[in-house]
């Protein structure tokens, strides 16, 4: 079910400026995903029309190693050759399968993936270490997820999606589909919704055996 509280407190959260470095899958996402995001969509928009704002194929991303935004900007002295970045490119390549996906009491649409991989082999020394350094709080994502649209924060809408939830459910039939990951991205975040970024760095991944 749907929360109007908790849909507005989203969309007020992407109007502010909140700061954070975390190390994503995608910007863009690319292959099979897209068909996938696609097919999610032409259904969504037949069934809940101009209820939903829709993330750019640009910004589609999963977040692996996730940081707490804060509301001041960070400094990025401490960033460059830290023992934590350099320790990400030896990290084998790996794949991820769409998982369910829901519609969040938010309101946002959320496509959920599996991995044997997860969470990452980083060690959480380092991750701590550069938290530290950098005055930051990363974690390690067990679960995660690409946010694929945003519910447009309006009362009427709100109702409208949780009177046509179950039906919605219904029509959601999509085979799995799998992502192999070559490659992460470091990135420099000025707001929650990805809309102001700095991708620091690509990260390439090693090759497994």
């Amino acid at each position: 079910m749907v929360n109007a509280s908790n849909v507005n407190t989203r969309s007020s959260k992407f109007k502010q400026e909140r700061y954070g470095i975390s190390i994503v899958y995608g910007l863009p996402i690319s292959g099979s995903i897209l068909q996938y995001f696609e097919r999610i969509k032409d259904i969504v928009v037949d069934r809940f029309p101009g209820c939903y704002t829709w993330y750019s194929i640009e910004n589609l991303h999963s977040t692996l190693i996730r940081c707490k935004s804060k509301s001041s900007r960070i400094s990025l002295r401490s960033y460059y050759g830290h023992s934590f970045i350099r320790s990400l490119s030896s990290i084998k390549k790996f794949r991820m399968t769409t998982s369910n996906i829901t519609i969040s009491d938010d309101g946002a649409i959320r496509l959920f993936l599996n991995s044997e991989d997860f969470p990452l082999a980083v060690s959480n020394d380092l991750i701590l270490r550069f938290s530290e350094d950098n005055s930051l709080s990363l974690t390690l994502v067990k679960n995660p997820w690409i946010t694929l649209a945003n519910l447009i924060p309006n009362t009427e809408i709100v109702r409208k999606v949780n009177s046509g939830l179950s039906s919605f459910w219904q029509n959601i039939n999509l085979d799995e589909t799998e992502i192999t990951v070559n490659s992460l991205k470091s990135v420099y975040f000025q707001d929650t919704g990805f809309n102001n970024i700095q991708i620091l760095e690509k990260i390439g991944l090693g090759q497994n055996g």
